[in-house]
């Protein structure tokens, strides 16, 4: 009942019998959950709660489908909307296809944006092991022009009063160099900040999606087995499951074995039974046929997959 209910919108619900002899539980879905609900039975009426009120189940049942459940318990403020059906496996089937279709679809959305992120966060590592390179060299550049900074004080203290002028043109070219390299270690080490924040943010929302890809894995896991234990054929349910990089492989027949598939003793019988022609096509490629001796005289009927 619970998985009946899973993929069901809030207010589906659905009766089952109880544990109890003679006895029904309401299986409800509301806030993405399923709630069960005991049916009482006193003195022949049914009802949620003593005093029982209503002559059968399908009565309760039909009074709560325009009034809120609420009159029964605060915290079930909805109405029985949407009846979940006994289904045929035919319909069952349908059902399982559909919700792995769907959980195939978005499982592929989400993962496209898995990996467009992967991507990104390539590429951001990338930028940011490129930076921090460039601010290394930087530094050192800077460490360099600190170091010619402080030789060209002492030696403008030794050197002659003529000279001083021409060492001062000198002294502030390397100055206003070591103030624009330091500005642009600054800019630098800011577009690494921004780097890096850019990956953390990438790689949360790669955590966020983690566990969204693992849950829609183990639901079309889920639904591609049922579908595979009711015979549907493998590729079929891989194309349901929207697995892209699943292929059918199609070899084509040699001339040999081109010529076995149209000469006529490999298809025409005699008489043959309705067991007998199943078990010839049973499990055949779709298209595959035979012809075979009809029960009207003279005739001939076409068996075909």
């Amino acid at each position: 009942a619970n998985e009946k209910l899973a993929d069901c919108r809030d207010g589906s619900f659905l009766v089952r019998d109880s544990r109890r002899e003679d006895g029904y539980t309401l299986m409800l879905r509301k806030d993405d959950s399923s709630k069960q609900i005991r049916i009482e039975h006193s003195n022949g009426k049914y009802g949620f709660t003593e005093p029982c009120d209503f002559n059968s189940v399908p009565e309760l049942i039909e009074y709560y489908r325009t009034r809120s459940l609420k009159e029964y318990s605060a915290a079930l403020d909805i109405m029985l909307l949407y009846p979940v059906c006994r289904e045929t496996e035919v319909s069952e089937v349908k059902r399982a296809a559909n919700i792995l279709k769907k959980a195939g679809e978005l499982f592929n959305e989400k993962s496209s944006r898995y990996e467009e992120l992967s991507d990104n966060c390539f590429e951001c590592e990338q930028e940011i092991a490129a930076l921090e390179e460039a601010i290394s060299a930087q530094k050192e550049l800077i460490n360099f022009l600190e170091e010619q900074v402080k030789i060209h004080i002492n030696f403008r203290k030794e050197a002659p009063t003529t000279e001083r002028a021409s060492l001062d043109v000198n002294y502030n070219l390397l100055v206003d160099r070591l103030s624009e390299q330091q500005s642009g270690l600054k800019t630098l080490e800011q577009d690494c900040l921004e780097k890096s924040e850019k990956r953390r943010e990438i790689e949360s929302e790669m955590n966020r999606l983690k566990p969204d890809l693992w849950e829609l894995q183990h639901k079309k896991d889920k639904y591609m087995l049922f579908l595979e234990e009711k015979e549907m054929r493998r590729e079929e349910v891989e194309l349901l499951a929207g697995n892209t990089d699943f292929k059918i492989y199609e070899f084509p027949m040699t001339e040999e074995e081109e010529k076995v598939n149209l000469s006529p003793e490999y298809w025409l019988f005699g008489a043959l039974d309705r067991d007998t022609v199943k078990s010839y096509l049973d499990k055949s490629l779709d298209g595959t046929f035979l012809i075979r001796e009809s029960k009207n005289r003279g005739m001939k009927a076409v068996s075909i997959m």
